[in-house]
């Protein structure tokens, strides 16, 4: 919310739309040809990198298309090239080549930690001074020695937890420190939401065909028969419960986790793929499942029910 309020000012105190003037005030005298809110179609900047992220432990290329409601808080695509000369400006206290573009007494707002230590969408330690970003498939990091001496930028197209610290790991090298080591161990591929998915759905598959094969088992001894069961209250009590489990499983998962997470269905949760899809296999083996239920309480009876009868 606090660089969307920024927008708001800059378009009232300028009277021109936000990335109109980021393009005359700041891409344009930098040089940044390459920075600007695109659309990545077939023809614009078409050799632009794909993304990647993991899906499900497998490294894949990875697309989506975005749409922000905002510009200064998401949407901003660079390069390497165009952000050192944007960091270049920084470190040089707003002086460029063609004269001065950003104030000092501004830059130095910008680097102003507040009590929780973030400036202006920096991060400030007492050693550096870092902002990320990324997009589904991608990952930016700009880091900035606190006596603003130097600066990296690390861009990568894939969407992992790992390149933020490889970001940290340059910087302690160039800054002629040890790198931490950075262990597969440490950086799961699969999201432990998913795992935990894929765990419940795995043990209802378990059930599933627990179930399926003794009641085929017992249909085959003759020990069942289909039968439709005569009416009683606590069938009627189980059925209704089931009923209610099931609904009210399908109507989190495809109503209220939507709603929460900012999406118009599950299908357009793309931030975490693994989760997207672990919840779809899931809400049909949950449906599967129901149904052997249902089935098995209405119409698999006992032989010897029957007879009685």
């Amino acid at each position: 919310m606090n660089t969307d309020l920024l927008q708001i000012i800059i378009e009232e105190v300028s009277g021109v739309p936000f990335t109109k003037y980021m393009v005359e005030n700041i891409f344009k005298p930098l040089g940044m040809k390459r920075t600007g809110y695109f659309t990545f179609d077939n023809h614009h900047l078409s050799n632009t990198a794909r993304g990647h992220r993991y899906q499900w432990d497998k490294i894949k290329p990875y697309e989506e298309k975005l749409v922000y409601a905002t510009s200064s808080s998401a949407g901003l695509s660079s390069n390497a090239t165009d952000l050192a000369k944007f960091m270049m400006c920084l470190l040089n206290e707003g002086i460029t080549p063609t004269g001065n573009l950003i104030r000092s007494n501004s830059i130095t707002e910008i680097f102003k930690a507040n009590r929780y230590g973030v400036g202006y969408n920096w991060y400030v330690y007492p050693h550096n001074m870092y902002m990320e970003g990324g997009l589904p498939g991608f990952t930016s990091t700009m880091v900035l020695s606190s006596d603003k001496s130097f600066g990296l930028v690390l861009l990568s197209n894939s969407k992992q937890d790992i390149t933020y610290h490889s970001g940290f790991n340059l910087f302690r090298i160039v800054e002629g420190g040890t790198p931490k080591p950075l262990l597969d161990k440490d950086f799961p591929k699969v999201n432990s939401a998913a795992k935990i998915i894929l765990g419940i759905t795995i043990f209802l598959c378990i059930i599933l065909t627990f179930v399926l094969g003794s009641t085929f088992y017992n249909l085959e001894k003759g020990r069942h028969r289909v039968a439709f069961a005569k009416p009683s209250f606590s069938r009627f009590c189980v059925i209704i419960s089931l009923l209610v489990l099931y609904f009210g499983v399908m109507y989190y998962i495809y109503v209220l986790l939507p709603f929460y997470v900012g999406v118009p269905s599950l299908f357009n949760f793309k931030k975490e793929p693994d989760v997207t899809s672990g919840l779809i296999i899931f809400s049909i083996v949950h449906t599967l499942f129901s149904l052997v239920l249902f089935l098995k309480i209405l119409i698999i009876q006992k032989v010897k029910q029957i007879q009685s009868v």
